[in-house]
């Protein structure tokens, strides 16, 4: 028997809504030679259930399927490292429980990935954030400074759009807090990687829902998404710092999405000692932002409203503008 050509580790907590689509998206994969781990880290929901139930009615993938039963909800982090240690394909590929993907996505992305001896091949991916899906492209410099690239906002953190060598996960270290963990893992994998390749077609749809606890604005939530983003965003500059030849203000895109947790706050109170936290969360940053070429112009009108009071307004006029289009999940 031929070993899978891509794992794909899928883990989900209490996505029950969401997990259906997102089993049959990928049991409906061209590429035969795959293997599924899916992680159930402690669902209350009946995950389990609905995985084995979606599995039925695809005799051929039961074999390559593997349902792994966490004890408790220890966070996403702990889930991909135990999913790593049953894998067995050449390729490890992640996707998120409440997102899915393109019939084709992991038969494109291995094509690739043979042709060219790639370590790592990515693909443009949707972006469902409310107004309808948007897609996004990797864009990568010329000249193989993966890293600096991630850091410039060249390339998105890819555990779920792209495959990459097995070879290459089992030498990362993993981290414990959930939010922004990708960040920690997406540059061990880009230090290691010696060859890249970006497939654009947007074959993956990573979806924002109303529901998740990560979209939730009230203020414990976002203090705990601020704390747990800090702590990975300090084990990835760390990384970076020892490994890579780059320097400090080079992170500042990450700075500013890290402090951006607070902006969910800022909508109700824009001022007082929400705005002052926020100003104080890098306050490196504020000399400069305005100034740093590689910053959207959204980062920074999200910057100046903040220092002006006036954020609430703005994501009045925003919420405005998106419920023009039809909302898609």
């Amino acid at each position: 028997m031929h070993s899978p050509a891509v794992t794909v580790i899928i883990p989900f907590y209490d996505t029950a809504p969401y997990l259906e689509r997102c089993a049959v998206s990928l049991f409906e994969q061209t590429l035969d030679e795959m293997q599924f781990i899916f992680v159930d880290d402690g669902s209350t929901d009946g995950g389990p259930e609905i995985v084995e139930k979606v599995l039925q009615r695809y005799p051929h993938r039961q074999p390559q399927t593997l349902l792994l039963r966490l004890k408790g909800n220890n966070g996403i982090p702990t889930a991909r490292k135990e999913g790593l240690k049953l894998v067995e394909g050449e390729y490890v590929a992640h996707c998120d429980s409440d997102d899915y993907i393109e019939p084709e996505m992991y038969a494109t992305l291995y094509q690739k990935a043979v042709q060219e001896s790639d370590d790592m091949v990515l693909c443009d991916f949707y972006q469902g954030i409310g107004s309808g899906n948007r897609p996004r492209s990797h864009t990568p410099s010329h000249g193989g400074d993966y890293v600096r690239d991630f850091l410039h906002g060249r390339l998105w953190p890819f555990l779920w759009c792209g495959i990459s060598r097995t070879e290459l996960h089992r030498q990362l270290t993993f981290p414990t807090a959930s939010y922004l963990e990708d960040w920690v893992q997406t540059v061990q994998l880009l230090h290691l990687c010696k060859k890249l390749a970006v497939v654009h077609q947007p074959l993956y749809h990573y979806c924002y829902h109303k529901t998740s606890v990560s979209h939730k604005t009230n203020v414990y939530n976002c203090m705990r998404q601020l704390k747990e983003c800090m702590e990975n965003y300090t084990l990835m500059h760390d990384y970076v710092m020892q490994h890579c030849p780059v320097d400090e203000t080079e992170f500042v895109e990450k700075k500013v999405l890290v402090r951006g947790k607070l902006l969910p706050v800022l909508e109700k109170w824009g001022s007082g000692r929400w705005r002052k936290l926020y100003l104080h969360t890098f306050p490196e940053v504020n000399r400069i932002i305005l100034f740093n070429s590689s910053l959207p112009r959204e980062r920074k009108t999200e910057y100046l409203a903040v220092v002006m009071g006036m954020y609430p307004l703005m994501a009045w006029l925003r919420r405005g503008f998106r419920r023009l289009s039809p909302v898609q999940d």
